[in-house]
């Protein structure tokens, strides 16, 4: 998929929401915002796909339909709610970064975020392994916190826009 064809996919993609958000009926029980646009992407994009497939190839073209083609819609699905999920936490993390001392941060960030040992993380802030293990814990209740917050406001935003 050349950059050209990606524009092409997201002016698609924005048409259709746009054309369907009138009519669109937000119901927090069948489904969330996130997933309906999820749905909108890939078919936009499984649309292109069968395009492509009517064209004629040239050696050497690449796209992703053979990606598309083999890797099955759950998987998808989950890529898209991990993909979310991390950009969340991170843009929370950054939110809440100002209220914690460098060290306990660091005790966090480095533990909980890059998955380094703690007694090695301890050693190197001169830190006990209990004072990081506590500092961790502080960061993230709040940040858990933070994310539930952020996730509460998109629903009730959500349900404001549509219903």
């Amino acid at each position: 998929m050349t950059e050209i064809d990606s524009g092409d996919v997201t002016q698609d993609v924005l048409r259709a929401v746009a054309g369907a958000i009138p009519r669109f009926q937000y119901d927090p029980q069948r489904s969330t915002f996130r997933n309906w646009l999820f749905t909108v992407v890939r078919s936009k994009l499984n649309n292109f796909l069968a395009g492509l497939a009517r064209r004629p190839r040239l050696a050497g073209d690449t796209t992703i339909e053979h990606y598309v083609a083999t890797e099955p819609d759950a998987a998808w699905e989950e890529t898209w709610q991990r993909e979310y999920r991390a950009n969340l936490v991170r843009w929370a993390a950054e939110r809440i970064r100002a209220e914690f001392k460098s060290e306990t941060w660091n005790a966090f960030w480095q533990t909980a975020m890059e998955g380094r040992p703690g007694d090695v993380v301890a050693a190197e802030l001169g830190i006990s392994l209990n004072a990081l293990y506590i500092a961790r814990s502080r960061v993230t209740a709040r940040l858990k916190q933070t994310v539930d917050e952020l996730e509460e406001d998109a629903s009730l935003l959500e349900g404001l826009a549509h219903g």
